[in-house]
């Protein structure tokens, strides 16, 4: 039998488990979902989903950029900060490595995320047409087998770091 869960009406726009926590992406902001009750995790509106980069850091994908999560093992996940710079709408995104990961939006185009200073600031470069990409629109990463990819309209493509372009 399917059961409501407090907290969680309106739009929620995705679920994923982290660490062996159920995390919810909705409408409201990013939760955390237990014992059949949704708690806030910040203040902030509007989350898609959450990625998961090593046992103790979690990014989550908001409206209007990202928010940095931290855990101490074992423990929950505590919201620590907004990442400064950088205000897309970040709803895909695909892991590079733990300290990098792509982000599409399918009318502003492919981004590369790498954080520094330990998680308090960011490097953000776009990536369109003339970095090898067939156009600067409906781009979307995915991660598949193990590695980031790009499905475009004519054709799926991966990023060469030699050349920092997509092939």
């Amino acid at each position: 039998p399917f059961q409501a869960v407090n907290g969680t009406t309106g739009q929620v726009w995705g679920l994923n488990e982290a660490g062996g926590t159920l995390l919810m992406g909705h409408h409201e902001g990013a939760f955390r979902i237990e014992d059949l009750r949704a708690t806030a995790l910040n203040n902030r509106t509007g989350a898609w989903r959450y990625l998961q980069l090593n046992d103790t850091v979690l990014i989550a994908g908001q409206y209007d950029g990202l928010s940095l999560l931290t855990r101490r093992p074992g423990g929950p996940w505590q919201w620590r900060m907004r990442l400064p710079g950088f205000e897309e709408s970040c709803r895909v995104l695909a892991p590079e490595n733990d300290s990098t990961l792509w982000m599409s939006h399918p009318y502003r185009g492919v981004f590369k995320v790498v954080f520094q200073n330990g998680f308090r600031s960011l490097s953000v470069k776009r990536y369109g047409l003339a970095q090898g990409l067939p156009s600067d629109l409906f781009n979307y990463v995915f991660y598949v087998g193990g590695r980031a990819l790009v499905a475009a309209e004519h054709g799926l493509f991966r990023y060469d770091g030699a050349t920092d372009r997509f092939v």
